[in-house]
C-alpha cells in the first residue's frame, strides 16, 4: 500500500480495531525519559540517537498483542532538509575546471607544519600547501561557523547577508550562493556538512544538487550534532566517484577540530589533543586529493582549502571562540592550487572569505552570484601586487545577540587593527602579531582617526537582516498566546558602548562551555553551581537561562526548568530551540495541551523545524490520534529520509494503528542506514514477533545482544520469545 493510499485508510479507519494493543502502546504505560546509556562517541556512527522516550508494557503478558515492547524516540529527525533549488536544466557549453572546496572548521592558521608548526603532524596540506598560492593572512570576518561560511559562499559581509551568529535567522532569498552560480552554469554540485549549524535550513543548500547534512536532534541536550570526518570523506568520495565524469562543485566541511577535542585512535599522541584533531582531519583531506590524483582530476581542479575561523586555545584567555577577534579566531588556512592557472606562492596580502567567491568565478568563468564585498584575488595569484589600502572588517556579534554584552568590531588597514569596544584597542599587527599590547592611549588620534574609517566604511556597505525561518503568518499570534514576543537582530547603527566589555566576561563565557559540557556528559549536579554562578555574574544573559533550564530538565526539575526557559524567551519568544526544550518540560508533565501550543509555535517559526514534528506526533499518539501521529512522523521521514529516529517513530504509529507490516517496512529503511540502530532492532524484533514471525525474532534478538551483550532488555525479551506461546496474528485493516 503506497504512503497516501495509508493515509486515506487511517482516516475512514481512526480507530484501530485491536483496542488492547492501542491500550498497550500508547494509554496505559508512557513513560518519558532520556535514554543517554547508549550515546556513542563523537568519532562513531553519524546518525546516533540523542534521546528516547521509552514505551515499556508488560512483556509478552496475556499471550497476545498487548505484549509488544515500543520504543517511540523522543529525539527529533534530525537534517529537516529543505527542497533545493534545482532550476531550469543548462546545457553544459564548454568544458570548464571543476573545484572542490574544503573547509576546515575551527582550525588555526598556525597549527601546520607548512606554517612552521614544529609539533604538527600534517603530510598531506603540508604537500599541498608547497604546489599551492599560500595566503598567510588571511581572515575569517566572524569567528562563528554560520555567519563565516555564508560569507564564503556569497562574498558578502556579514552586514550584507544578515547572519551575525549561529541559529538566528536564515539567508534572505535574494542573496546569491556560489552553488546557485554553478548550478546554472550546468555544474554537479555536491556538498558534505559536518555540523548542524549548517543545516539546510539556514539556506547555504540553495543550488546543491546534493546536501549530505547532519541527521541529528537539533535540541538534543547530550551530545554535539556531528558527523566526524571519516563520513564527510565517505560521502564526499562517494558522490565524487558518481559524479566526477563532468564539471562539478563540491563542498566538504570537517568539524573535527571543534570542542571537545577527542581525536580517534591513532591521533591521540599529541600533548594537545587540538592538534590530533588537525592530523586527522589531513589524514581525510588526504584520501580527496588521492582521489584527484588516480581519478586524472589534478590537473583540472581548483583546489581551494580554508578555514572558517580559529581557536584561542587561551592565547586571550578565551578557550574557544566567537567572543573575541583576536587573529587567534580571526586567522584561518588559505591554501589554493589550480595548475597551468597559477603557480606556487606565499602571498602576505590581508584577504578575507569574502575574496574567494570572486576569485573562484574569475577563475573559471563564472557569473557571480550577484554583488559582492569582495575582491578578486587573481592579480596576487599571477604575481601582481594588491592594494595594500584595501581594508578588511570583522565583528563579534555573538556577545551582544546571545548574552547581552557589548559587541566588537574589528577593522585593519595595512599593518593597523582597531578593535572597537567600550574599551577599544589598537595593535600594530606587523610588529605585535600576538596583540598583545595595545597602543590606544599613545595612538588616539589613529584610534579615532580608524573608528571613522570604519564607520564610513560600512556606511557605504548594503546591509540586510537575516530571515525568519521561513516563519509562517500565525508565528506572532502564536508566540502571543504563549506570551512571547519575536526577538530583535538590533540595526548596524545601534551601537550603545554602556554594555559590558567582553574581555571583562570571559570567566562567564568560559563557565557557560563549561557546564554545557557537563551536560552534555550527563552531570547535571556538578553543572547546576556554576550555572548559578555565571548567572549571578550576567544576569542579563538570556542564553545561560536557558542552559539553567537544560540543567534542571536533567534532574527531572521541569517546573524550575519552565521557569528557566521563560526567562531566556523573555526578549527572543521566536527562539525554536528554547521553545522545544519547554515543550519538553510541559510533555514531561503531561500537560500535553500546553506542550501542544508550544510545538505548534515552534512550526509557526519554522515549519522545518523536525524535533517539534516529533513530538506532536507523540502527543497524538499518547491521544490515539493516530492519523495524526503519523502525518507528524512522516513528515519527519520525508524531510529527513536517513534518520533512523523518525523511521522508529512511524513504525510505532503503524504499529500502534495496526499496520505492523507498514511498520516493518519502516524499520527495515532505517536499518539500511544503521544496521545496528538500538530502538530500530529493539522494535523491529517486537514486529516479527506481533506478525506471528518468532523464530526470525529470536534469531535478530540474538543479532541485537551481540551487538550490546548483556543488555537486560534484549535478554528479558529473548526469555519471553523463546518460553512464551506465540501472538495472535492480527490481520491489517483492509
Amino acid at each position: 500500500m503506497v504512503r497516501q493510499n495509508l493515509k486515506e485508510a487511517l482516516t475512514n479507519h481512526a480507530c484501530c480495531p485491536v483496542e488492547s494493543y492501542r491500550q498497550a502502546f500508547f494509554s496505559r504505560c508512557l513513560h518519558p525519559e532520556e535514554d543517554a546509556k547508549r550515546l556513542r562517541p563523537r568519532h562513531a556512527y553519524r546518525g546516533s540517537t540523542a534521546s528516547t522516550v521509552q514505551i515499556l508494557p508488560a512483556m509478552f503478558q496475556n499471550n497476545h498483542l498487548c505484549s509488544l515492547f515500543i520504543v517511540l524516540s523522543l529525539a527529533a529527525c534530525g537534517s529537516d532538509a529543505e527542497t533545493t533549488e534545482k532550476g531550469a536544466p543548462a546545457s553544459e557549453g564548454p568544458e570548464r575546471p571543476n573545484v572542490l572546496l574544503v573547509t576546515l572548521d575551527t582550525t588555526r592558521a598556525d597549527r601546520f607544519g607548512y606554517a612552521g608548526y614544529e609539533k604538527a603532524r600534517t603530510p598531506h596540506l603540508d604537500a599541498l600547501a608547497a604546489t599551492s598560492a599560500n595566503f598567510t593572512n588571511a581572515r575569517t570576518h566572524v569567528p562563528l561557523t554560520l555567519p563565516s561560511h555564508s560569507s564564503l559562499m556569497t562574498g558578502l559581509l556579514p552586514t550584507g547577508h544578515g547572519i551575525h551568529v549561529n541559529m538566528q535567522g536564515a539567508l534572505p532569498a535574494e542573496v546569491g550562493t556560489l552553488a546557485e552560480s554553478f548550478k546554472r552554469a550546468g555544474y554537479s554540485t555536491g556538498a558534505s556538512i559536518a555540523a548542524w549549524v549548517l543545516a539546510s535550513r539556514y539556506g547555504l543548500a540553495r543550488g546543491f544538487d546534493y546536501y549530505d547534512e547532519v541527521d541529528e536532534a537539533l535540541d538534543t541536550l547530550t551530545t554535539l550534532a556531528e558527523r566526524p570526518g571519516e563520513d564527510i570523506t565517505a560521502a564526499t568520495l562517494g558522490w565524487l566517484d558518481e559524479n566526477g565524469d563532468k564539471p562539478f562543485f563540491f563542498w566538504a566541511h570537517y568539524f573535527d577540530a571543534h570542542d571537545a577535542y577527542m581525536p580517534p585512535e591513532g591521533f591521540r599522541d599529541f600533548a594537545h589533543p587540538y592538534d590530533g584533531e588537525i592530523s586527522f582531519v589531513d589524514h581525510q583531506v588526504g584520501q580527496l586529493l588521492a582521489w584527484l590524483e588516480e581519478s586524472g582530476h589534478a590537473e583540472d581542479t581548483l583546489v581551494i582549502i580554508v578555514g572558517d575561523h580559529g581557536e584561542d586555545l587561551d592565547q586571550h584567555g578565551e578557550g574557544s571562540h566567537g567572543i573575541l577577534i583576536y587573529d587567534a579566531t580571526l586567522r584561518i588556512p588559505l591554501l589554493m592550487r589550480m595548475p597551468g592557472k597559477f603557480e606556487a606562492s606565499v602571498i602576505a596580502d590581508n584577504v578575507g572569505l569574502i575574496d574567494i567567491p570572486p576569485t573562484i568565478c574569475e577563475l573559471v568563468n563564472l557569473n557571480a552570484p550577484g554583488e559582492m564585498d569582495g575582491q578578486s584575488l587573481v592579480p596576487a595569484l599571477i604575481g601582481e601586487s594588491m592594494d595594500a589600502n584595501v581594508p578588511f572588517f570583522a565583528e563579534g556579534e555573538y556577545s551582544r545577540r546571545s548574552f547581552g554584552w557589548a559587541r566588537l568590531r574589528s577593522f585593519i588597514v595595512g599593518d593597523w587593527k582597531l578593535i572597537d569596544s567600550p574599551s577599544p584597542q589598537l595593535f600594530n599587527i606587523a610588529a605585535d602579531p600576538g596583540e598583545t599590547n595595545s597602543l590606544a592611549e599613545a595612538e588616539p588620534e589613529r584610534l579615532a582617526s580608524m573608528r571613522e574609517a570604519m564607520l564610513s566604511f560600512l556606511a557605504s556597505k548594503t546591509t540586510r537582516d537575516a530571515v525568519a525561518l521561513e516563519a509562517s503568518g500565525d508565528a506572532d499570534a502564536a508566540l502571543a498566546a504563549l506570551g512571547y514576543v519575536a526577538g530583535t537582530s538590533g540595526a548596524i547603527d545601534d551601537d550603545p558602548m554602556d554594555l559590558k566589555e567582553p574581555r571583562e566576561m570571559l570567566a562567564v563565557f568560559k563557565g557557560s562551555i563549561r557546564a554545557d559540557g557537563m551536560l552534555k556528559r550527563k552531570e547535571p549536579t556538578e553543572a547546576l553551581p556554576l550555572i548559578e554562578w555565571i548567572i549571578e555574574q550576567s544576569p542579563e544573559s538570556e542564553e545561560l537561562y536557558g542552559l539553567l533550564g537544560n540543567c534542571y530538565f536533567q534532574l527531572d526539575r521541569f517546573e524550575d526548568a519552565i521557569i528557566a526557559y521563560e526567562q531566556a524567551l523573555r526578549n527572543k519568544g521566536d527562539n525554536p530551540h528554547h521553545l522545544t526544550r519547554l515543550g519538553n518540560c510541559h510533555l514531561q508533565l503531561k500537560n500535553y495541551d500546553k506542550a501542544e501550543e508550544c510545538y505548534l509555535a515552534v512550526l509557526a517559526i519554522d515549519p522545518n523545524f523536525g524535533a517539534a514534528h516529533s513530538r506532536l506526533g507523540l502527543i497524538n499518539g499518547y491521544r490515539q490520534e493516530w492519523t495524526t501521529a503519523i502525518n507528524y512522523f512522516q513528515t519527519c521521514v520525508e524531510m529527513d529520509p536517513r534518520s533512523v529516529n523518525a523511521r522508529c517513530n512511524l513504525a510505532n504509529a503503524l504499529c500502534g494503528s495496526g499496520y505492523p507490516k507498514e511498520g516493518l517496512k519502516e524499520l527495515d529503511a532505517g536499518l539500511e542506514v544503521d544496521s545496528k540502530s538500538y530502538p530500530l532492532l529493539r522494535t523491529k524484533i517486537v514486529t516479527l514477533n506481533l506478525l506471528g514471525k518468532t523464530q526470525e525474532a529470536i534469531e535478530l534478538n540474538n543479532e541485537a545482544l551481540r551487538y550490546f551483550p548483556g543488555d537486560k532488555q534484549l535478554s528479558t525479551m529473548l526469555e519471553r520469545l523463546i518460553e512464551g506461546p506465540k501472538p495472535r496474528l492480527i490481520q491489517p485493516i483492509k
